[in-house]
């Protein structure tokens, strides 16, 4: 089946500019979340521009949604030439476009992940100048900034964590419990907070979130 990671649901947002509504405006966006582990992808690619790989990688996002549409389609009997009820579907979300939100093995994202936070940043950008005053876009470069930090630092976390998890499972004797717990979950969420200047919420407790 296709079950997409997110939808970003852009209908009512009254404060986009101008790049951001030209490519959510109106509209609902199915988006997938894919990392890009170093290899071929890399070694291959004809572009020596920084992030090719993974825009690369990102672009083959939306033909693979519609390539499965089309096979789940053949399944139920729609012929090869005709628009099945599954891309049918898949096609009223942003007239198809499925947004390739893409985390490449050196910390570099696809365009799409940037597009994602500068719609974030346009609403956050909104909600304070409407009870402060300021200029526009010093505002907007703020929140773009805090958002593409917490992105970046989630992307360097989560790939660290990755590689520890594999060291221990290739030194570690399987028959021994893992050492990985839950403990550490709660400690890299605590250190999140931290960094951002984030209060915990019911009581001074932790949040039990994961980052990935």
């Amino acid at each position: 089946g296709i079950i997409p990671d997110l939808i970003i649901n852009a209908l009512y947002l009254e404060h986009l500019e101008e790049g951001a509504y030209a490519r959510f405006g109106d509209a609902t966006t199915l988006g997938d979340v894919k990392t890009l582990a170093p290899g071929q992808a890399y070694s291959e690619s004809p572009s020596m521009a920084f992030g090719a790989s993974v825009q690369k990688r990102a672009g083959r996002v939306h033909e693979d949604y519609h390539k499965t549409a089309k096979k789940l389609d053949a399944k139920l009997g729609t012929h090869a030439d005709a628009t099945g009820p599954v891309e049918t579907e898949m096609n009223s979300y942003n007239s198809g476009r499925v947004s390739g939100l893409v985390v490449g093995a050196f910390g570099e994202v696809s365009m799409q992940v940037r597009d994602l936070a500068d719609l974030v940043a346009c609403e956050l950008n909104a909600e304070h100048l409407a009870l402060f005053d300021g200029a526009m876009n010093e505002s907007k470069q703020m929140f773009t900034q805090q958002i593409r930090r917490s992105i970046g630092l989630a992307v360097h976390r989560g790939w660290a964590k990755l590689l520890l998890d594999r060291c221990r499972d290739l030194v570690q004797d399987p028959r021994q419990p893992r050492t990985h717990t839950r403990e550490t979950d709660e400690d890299d969420a605590e250190a999140h907070e931290y960094f951002h200047f984030h209060q915990t919420r019911g009581g001074g407790g932790h949040r039990h979130t994961r980052q990935v």
